[in-house]
């Protein structure tokens, strides 16, 4: 039978006890109660109890229908959002993420489960923590996506081991079986369905553990070594089965020991079990299906039986199994049906047939490789391990921490003075480890004042000019309003906006500045069109400026840098130029990018006055007081290329312009 089948459909059933069970919807109501309850519920004040009905009703619809039921997670939702009620949101967001789960949309339900389990965490409900952990991990299991379930459900097992909640840890325990079980890890997999089955078992939970044995029965089937344990297993779980009249339990544990008997040739016993009522009668599932067309194909190769009635009769089951598999994209049952397809149609002396299903197989076979997977779940468990070995290293140490106390209470007196001399010791070696992480943080504090009087220095100037200038523009306007002419008023209306768009520039470029000093601040580096960047500046620029700005660069040109921390960088090399060329005439900027000898560059250059060769290194002095003349700009632009670890030139001489070159490695 096809594995991957079989265990979506359990974990399906497990999945749903989990939300049910951990979310308290409430009781199920009939559809009378129903509606009556949901004409009532609008109507009641916001508080728990009317966030309980609607939960109520959330999950009562969700078994016929899921478009109510996702609208009465959404008013759930609304309601805890406004009595700002953590519990609601996120078993609201419990809800939404069910519904999109049952209608086969696990991206979706994977955020809302998502949402449910951050809001959990941070509000400390570690209950509901650990459940959405469970419900994530049942969504990544739905996906297949393997480390992703065991992350999950590793955290949530470890959350319910913490509050000793048994028939959640009996699930999780299963279901990081069954992940184990499906990456073909049989014996992590059979370690933690037997730590299940203990705890089923000791609770008396029938249907878990009937499941569980289940499961360990096809563990040793497929690991295909001790098919006696195997047989063991589903013997055991098709009469708890027949105990508790579960036929689902009951279908799965007859099909899977067909296929054992399928490995030993037992034909009598396979053809007992595919011809039994329990087989005949049933509510066959999609798995079941399947599984059961490869098991007609089989015996019929084992009877050797090549007649064209018999093949046609396996085709007659093959060729919708197959339909089936690739509708919901089982690989492994695709690869395994191809295989019988051909032999099926190899059989009839359909060769052209035969050939066409054979080279499925292999594509499928060589596409079937889980080796990436596996790896991450081995890691995942040996986390877990260590997190083990940790906790028992600490519980050794504090034994061991007691018995040393205890020698030396006994032998206190001999001891005494040895132990005051000990004493002393120590208190002088702790006073001088203290010191010496005084003088640390000492040293640290003084680096930090310097970085606040640099940046108070720097708001000194840079806040004081555009808001005083601001504020005279405002105070013309509301004095002079009356004698004001219309063209005069709209100009100085104009410049109001141009003062508070510098001032917004001027409070980002603080605000970068500011965080470019913090510790552990990086920047994000990517592929950046130059056009783009030219673009976003020439935004910038004044347009009622007498300065001719040109742009110069490649088509294609980009460079690897952080987008936001060069679009400042080249900001304030543009107004520092345009300040520079205040008043001159036949004024020029030129902005540059190029390639040259492995490296690209990025320059802009004006005809301003120049610098001096003194006001050239207090760009680059850390330590050099700020002055009006270098304002934040500057400094900002130098201390972002450190950060962005690119290199920058200042070319300049008095009276013959300023070039400022920037650097990137390739």
């Amino acid at each position: 039978m096809n594995w991957t089948f079989y265990f979506k459909n359990v974990l399906y059933f497990f999945a749903i006890i989990f939300i049910t069970a951990s979310s308290a919807f409430g009781q199920d109501l009939d559809r009378q109660q129903l509606d009556s309850l949901a004409a009532a519920v609008p109507k009641m004040k916001d508080d728990s109890v009317k966030g309980m009905h609607y939960q109520t009703l959330g999950r009562s619809f969700s078994a016929f229908d899921l478009d109510k039921a996702y609208f009465y997670g959404s008013e759930l939702e609304k309601m805890s959002q406004r009595i700002n009620w953590p519990n609601g949101m996120a078993i609201a967001n419990n809800i939404k993420g069910f519904v999109n789960l049952k209608t086969d949309e696990p991206d979706s339900a994977y955020f809302f489960y998502k949402k449910a389990n951050d809001i959990n965490k941070k509000s400390n409900n570690l209950k509901g923590y650990a459940a959405t952990n469970s419900n994530l991990g049942n969504v990544a299991m739905y996906k297949a996506d393997y480390p992703l379930a065991l992350q999950h459900y590793m955290e949530g097992l470890k959350t319910f081991e913490a509050m000793d909640e048994r028939r959640n840890m009996s699930t999780l325990n299963m279901n990081i079986g069954l992940v184990f079980g499906n990456m073909k890890m049989y014996p992590q997999s059979k370690k933690y369905l037997k730590t299940a089955l203990k705890l089923y078992l000791e609770d008396k939970e029938d249907v878990g553990a009937g499941n569980v044995l289940l499961n360990l029965g096809s563990i040793y089937q497929f690991e295909n070594k001790h098919l006696d344990s195997a047989k063991l297993y589903l013997r055991q779980a098709f009469a708890l089965a027949s105990k508790l009249d579960h036929p689902v339990l009951a279908l799965s544990s007859r099909i899977n020991m067909a296929s054992i008997f399928l490995k030993e040739k037992n034909i009598d016993s396979i053809e007992a079990i595919l011809n039994s009522s329990l087989i005949k009668n049933a509510d066959l599932t999609g798995e079941d299906i399947i599984s059961i067309a490869q098991l007609k194909a089989e015996l019929s190769f084992i009877k050797q039986d090549y007649s064209k009635a018999a093949m046609e009769y396996n085709l007659a089951f093959l060729l919708p199994a197959d339909s089936l598999a690739k509708s919901v994209e089982k690989n492994e049952a695709v690869r395994d049906l191809a295989l019988l397809i051909s032999r099926t149609y190899e059989a009839l002396g359909n060769s052209a047939q035969a050939l066409d299903y054979y080279k499925r197989f292999h594509q499928m076979a060589d596409s079937i490789d889980n080796s990436d997977n596996r790896q991450a779940l081995k890691n995942f468990e040996f986390q877990r391990e260590l997190e083990l070995k940790d906790a028992q290293i600490k519980v050794s140490a504090l034994e061991l921490q007691n018995q040393k106390r205890a020698q030396w209470v006994g032998i206190g007196l001999i001891l005494a003075t040895a132990v005051v001399g000990v004493v002393f010791w120590y208190q002088n070696k702790q006073r001088k480890k203290a010191n010496e992480r005084l003088s640390v943080i000492n040293k640290e504090l003084d680096e930090s004042n310097k970085v606040k009087a640099r940046f108070f220095s720097i708001l000194s100037h840079d806040l004081r000019s555009p808001i005083a200038s601001l504020s005279n523009y405002i105070y013309l306007l509301n004095e002079e309003d009356n004698i004001m002419e219309p063209e005069v008023k709209i100009a100085r209306q104009r410049k109001i906006g141009t003062a508070t768009n510098n001032l917004l520039s001027t409070m980002e470029d603080i605000l970068l500045w500011s965080k470019s000093q913090m510790e552990r601040f990086e920047p994000v580096k990517k592929n950046v069109p130059v056009a783009q960047l030219f673009n976003d500046v020439q935004k910038l620029i004044p347009q009622d400026i007498d300065i001719d700005i040109s742009f110069d660069h490649a088509d294609g040109l980009k460079l690897h840098t952080d987008e936001n921390y060069l679009t400042t960088i080249m900001r304030n090399l543009t107004a520092n130029a345009i300040k520079a060329l205040k008043g001159k005439t036949a004024a020029k900027i030129e902005w540059k990018a190029w390639q040259q000898n492995g490296k690209t560059y990025l320059s802009i250059t004006d005809n301003g006055p120049g610098l001096s060769q003194e006001q050239k290194e207090k760009m680059f002095n850390d330590n050099a007081v700020i002055s009006t003349k270098t304002g934040l700009g500057i400094h900002l632009v130098r201390d972002l290329i450190k950060m962005l670890q690119h290199q920058m030139d200042v070319q300049s001489e008095p009276g013959k312009g300023t070039t400022f070159i920037i650097g990137f490695y390739s």
